[in-house]
């Protein structure tokens, strides 16, 4: 049992009571339908204020036609978005929450390429991942903009909304003029703290001459860019902080980190300390009187109350919320039944062009909020077995027996958890076992028997004789592409993280998948060899990071750890102790010599033979997760959460 006395304690923010200190943060969904809030937004939002959040706040929307920083962005400055708004104000407050919604500009950050136009910044400052160079805002602009806020807080405090954040974060004009890194203006928006919170002291005054004492704005703050070269350090965002809190403008802060050169600070992977965004929020909130939200990775309801008892008055829990829209009302009973998240950033992170709609890893349901329901089947109860206590295997065992089934499972291993439980070895991995653990969990608390170390092989099944079998079995190695001759010493990457450690002194990870594995196995090494180097034939080694924000991680802690990367190398053989390489364009011959292990990274194959064989016999089979195709774990437990609710 946990006691979280301060985390569900009520708190008066502005003119308002919040029923308990939790917080459903803004972020990205990519929900919009022709750029206004959607049904989908209206159930996503009601989902979390159904849970018990004390307050929800709408992911940001555009003020001005100069903003459209992706497709799918919410443009708050049409009229027509008030409807929306006030459809998930009415389905939020049903349940007692508080709902406001997050403005914003995100000035140079944006690019032109969907509005065709030029961005605006506070200076001519290049974007960080496009090189794309904004226009030097004018005074013009500057009041285009604060009218731009005033006219969209009005009509979202029209539309019933509760009160407004107004983003001076990541992704943020507001925080761009805030910031030595990216003004460098000399008129009276720039060079002085007081003349760079100028713009920002505006836009709030405007905003609340407009729309009242009583309705709340809140203001997101950074509270360390990350840039000590020049760039706003907590000290910086402590003393703009108590500038900005003068005159009853703002009724609570937010604060986060990251700037333009630490995107991946704002929302931090599992790799980063939970805590690791607390010690600006805490050096805010002993310096103003109003209340502050702490933010970066809480999902610990124990962490977040430490921070409430260290001084903070909040806590946003974003992702922890969702992955488990009920985590306040369990938090109250039993902490141990929260669906953990475990910030791996696969399906919830939606910063990419191909604007993926926002789900998350390890619950399918979220942003498809009307799924969710367990209802039985109209053919009744059935016996399933389920082949393989993976993450697939565990969620359709879970989910078919909450429907009613009777479950079986098999795992050939003596431990659940399939590749998932070798990842989770890697440094910095760890929170990858919370998730099997917590499914095991569930499995063992809901009754279904379970046979470790036994293999379902075809006399199990026929001894079984389920009425339907799920194959969760996995994946299996793949063939190398390359030629292999005699004397090299081969480990696969999952005998390494298995305990296999019987390498030599210089290892040579030949990384053909582009993902975690390569530096993941290189780092699990680190220390304990003199020489390990990566090659892959990719422009970078592992590209597929940047998806989740993990790229330059990995590669801060490769270049910590000595560990040499040699990209746009295509291997040609391997024999002896040498390894034979080509350059990837100009198909110059490369020879690495007095190598004495190879780790091929290679991507797996779908271990199907159990599946394919019963498909001959007639009995009912479903098939999920890496056996289907080695993706990552999010595919894994939605395919086996949808076979649950279909037998």
């Amino acid at each position: 049992m946990t006691v979280c006395a301060k985390l569900f304690s009520p708190l008066k923010i502005g003119k308002h009571i919040l029923n308990n200190r939790i917080i459903f943060g803004p972020h990205r969904t990519n929900f919009a339908v022709q750029n206004l809030p959607s049904k989908q937004h209206v159930n996503y939002y009601e989902r979390r204020a159904k849970g018990g959040v004390g307050l929800t706040i709408i992911e940001g929307g555009c003020i001005h036609p100069s903003d459209y920083p992706y497709e799918r962005a919410i443009f708050a400055y049409r009229k027509a978005v008030t409807d929306g708004y006030g459809q998930i104000a009415e389905a939020v407050h049903k349940h007692g929450c508080l709902a406001v919604a997050q403005l914003n500009h995100s000035g140079g950050q944006a690019d032109s390429s969907l509005s065709r136009r030029e961005t605006w910044a506070p200076s001519a400052v290049p974007e960080i991942s496009s090189g794309e160079v904004p226009k030097i805002m004018e005074r013009e602009d500057i009041k285009e903009v604060i009218e731009g806020f005033v006219n969209a807080a009005w009509r979202l405090k029209n539309s019933g909304l509760d009160g407004i954040e107004i983003n001076a974060g990541q992704f943020s004009l507001l925080r761009q003029f805030l910031s030595p890194l990216t003004n460098y203006r000399s008129d009276d928006y720039g060079g002085s703290l007081e003349n760079r919170v100028r713009f920002c002291r505006e836009v709030l005054q405007e905003v609340r001459r407009a729309t009242g004492s009583d309705f709340l704005i809140g203001l997101r703050l950074c509270g360390d860019e990350y840039a000590p070269w020049g760039g706003l350090n907590p000290e910086d965002c402590r003393d703009i902080a108590r500038h900005l809190c003068k005159g009853g403008l703002v009724d609570w802060f937010t604060v986060e980190t990251g700037s333009i050169y630490s995107l991946h600070m704002t929302s931090a992977s599992m790799r980063h300390p939970e805590d690791y965004a607390a010690q600006p929020a805490c050096l805010i909130a002993e310096a103003v009187d109003i209340p502050v939200c702490a933010t970066g990775s809480i999902v610990s309801v124990k962490l977040a109350e430490k921070l409430l008892n260290e001084g903070v008055q909040l806590a946003e829990m974003t992702r922890a919320l969702i992955a488990d829209p009920d985590l306040p009302a369990r938090a109250k009973e039993d902490e141990t039944n929260i669906r953990p998240c475990i910030l791996c950033n696969q399906d919830c992170y939606v910063n990419s062009v191909m604007n993926p709609v926002l789900s998350c890893a390890v619950n399918p349901f979220a942003g498809e909020e009307l799924k969710e329901t367990y209802t039985v089947s109209p053919a009744g109860f059935k016996k399933v077995l389920v082949a393989g206590a993976g993450p697939a295997g565990l969620e359709a065992a879970i989910t078919a027996a909450r429907r009613g089934h009777r479950v079986v499972l098999y795992e050939r291993d003596s431990e659940p958890g399939g590749r998932l439980k070798l990842a989770a070895r890697i440094p910095g991995c760890g929170k990858f076992q919370s998730i099997i653990d917590y499914l095991y969990r569930c499995v063992r608390e809901i009754g279904i028997e379970i046979h470790l170390g036994s293999n379902a092989d075809d006399s199990v099944i026929a001894a079984e004789s389920p009425d339907a079998v799920v194959v969760a079995t996995g994946s299996r190695p793949s063939p190398v592409p390359f030629a292999v001759g005699a004397g090299i010493t081969f480990i696969r990457p999952e005998e390494l993280l298995a305990g296999n450690r019987k390498v030599g002194s210089r290892v040579m990870i030949i990384d053909l998948e582009g993902a975690w594995q390569a530096p993941g196995v290189a780092l699990s090494l680190a220390g304990e060899v003199e020489k390990i180097s990566i090659i892959t034939p990719e422009m970078f080694v592992s590209p597929e990071l940047a998806k989740n924000g993990e790229f330059l991680y990995w590669y801060q802690q490769a270049f910590q750890k000595n560990i040499e990367f040699i990209p746009q190398t295509e291997v040609i053989r391997v024999s002896g102790s040498c390894l034979e390489a080509v350059d990837r364009f100009s198909r110059e011959k490369r020879m690495f010599n007095q190598i004495d292990t190879i780790v091929p990274v290679i991507p797996a194959y779908p271990d199907q033979s159990l599946y394919l064989r019963l498909l001959k016999t007639g009995i009912q089979v479903w098939v999920a997760g890496d056996c289907v195709a080695p993706r990552n774990l999010g595919a894994a437990i939605r395919e086996g959460r949808n076979i649950g609710l279909t037998i």
